[in-house]
């Protein structure tokens, strides 16, 4: 396998998912496909036992390349260096914790092999509410709004990176992911943004199917929003004319500068998240979402 020519390479980034890898890694070796593949991970060194269990996995129908390297610049880094020791022309950009569908690699290989020019497809991929595996239901919740069908152009707000690939090329050329972004989100969709500022379609393919084995609360959500709100500050820096996209508009930045967490509207909206109607829940969260999110953004205080 290692002299035969690579076809496609996925490029995973690891950091501390042994359990959820190892579903990964048997998700590849159950591929259903004719094309050559090698899955490259790339691990920030691991101290949950990552190495001692990627060296048990034997007898795989694809070329595994575990990497451990220091990634001072997190997942970023850790992707171009995947890409960077990659040998495929073709590239698949997951997580260590997206369990791939059998046809998986083979639906992207395929896309790139019918597409005429350069292009980025974003696979099907769905968040799991649960950690059960084989999956007790058919999941629901898409990470691509179900209005979208297969083959339908998408805006580069849905390159996300759980199920993306596009040719080795135009990643090189454009010099991978910004090490900018060291902390959590936007560094995906930065790189989409400038693949469309180059006129590189980004299409949908919906038989690219993976499982995003990570359930997350809305606690959870609701804080990771506040480094959203850092990492879309940086965005802006690269591109200011998506400011208001991004939440920088005079109304927001009003709002948000004007309100404290001390606030009597504050704590009344934070104890709906108890309210047994659900709408009133839902509201609660994504309030208290924004204003973690502007509070980022905006450099403010998070007391």
């Amino acid at each position: 396998m290692m002299h035969e020519i690579i076809g496609i390479s996925v490029v995973i980034g690891s950091y501390n998912q042994k359990d959820r890898l190892k579903k990964v890694i048997e998700g590849y070796a159950h591929q259903e496909t004719t094309v050559r593949f090698e899955v490259v991970i790339v691990d920030s060194f691991s101290t949950d036992g990552t190495p001692q269990m990627i060296a048990e996995c034997s007898h795989l129908p694809f070329h595994l390349n575990f990497i451990q390297r220091e990634n001072p610049s997190g997942k970023a880094e850790a992707r171009n260096i995947g890409v960077r020791e990659s040998t495929g022309d073709l590239i698949i950009i997951s997580d260590a914790d997206m369990i791939p569908d059998k046809g998986f690699v083979e639906a992207h290989y395929n896309a790139h092999q019918r597409s005429h020019s350069a292009c980025c497809f974003e696979g099907l991929a769905y968040n799991l509410d649960n950690y059960d595996w084989p999956l007790s239901k058919a999941p629901e919740k898409t990470q691509v709004p179900n209005k979208y069908q297969d083959g339908d152009a998408l805006d580069w707000y849905y390159f996300l990176t759980g199920n993306i690939s596009f040719p080795k090329s135009i990643f090189s050329v454009e010099q991978g992911f910004s090490l900018d972004f060291k902390n959590y989100g936007w560094e995906d969709l930065e790189l989409g943004y400038r693949f469309k500022k180059r006129d590189i379609p980004l299409m949908y393919l919906t038989t690219a199917v993976n499982y995003h084995y990570h359930v997350i609360t809305d606690e959870e959500k609701v804080e990771r929003k506040y480094t959203m709100g850092q990492s879309a500050q940086i965005f802006i820096q690269k591109h200011p004319e998506l400011k208001w996209f991004l939440g920088l508009n005079p109304v927001s930045v009003f709002l948000r500068k004007r309100l404290s967490r001390q606030n009597f509207i504050y704590r009344m909206i934070q104890r709906l998240k108890d309210s047994k109607v659900a709408a009133l829940r839902s509201f609660s969260y994504w309030f208290l979402g924004e204003y973690n999110y502007l509070t980022g953004l905006l450099n403010l205080s998070n007391d």
